[in-house]
């Protein structure tokens, strides 16, 4: 079962390999890696010598820890696109 899975208790809608796939076409983006362990961060910034990781600002403040390491971006999160929206168009379309 997917990290995202266990502390969701859903899957997402696009699989990994999708997902990582559309980042790596972004040409600002040299590489992106799984992490599949919260408290291994660190770790994962050394072992593929991120310059910056970016995540959604509702992780905001929660990794600022990290900032002695590399730079930390929290992006605003884009309404409507999420797993939860995209499951509740499906089911509206359904009834």
């Amino acid at each position: 079962m997917s990290l995202l899975a266990r502390t969701r208790g859903r899957y997402p809608v696009r699989r990994q390999e999708r997902r990582m796939g559309i980042v790596c076409a972004l040409a600002c983006v040299g590489d992106v890696f799984v992490k599949d362990s919260s408290g291994r961060k660190r770790e994962y910034l050394s072992s593929h010598s991120a310059d910056v990781i970016v995540v959604g600002d509702d992780w905001a403040g929660r990794l600022d820890d990290l900032r002695d390491h590399c730079d930390v971006v929290y992006l605003p999160r884009t309404p409507d696109v999420s797993t939860a929206g995209i499951i509740r168009s499906i089911r509206d379309d359904l009834d």
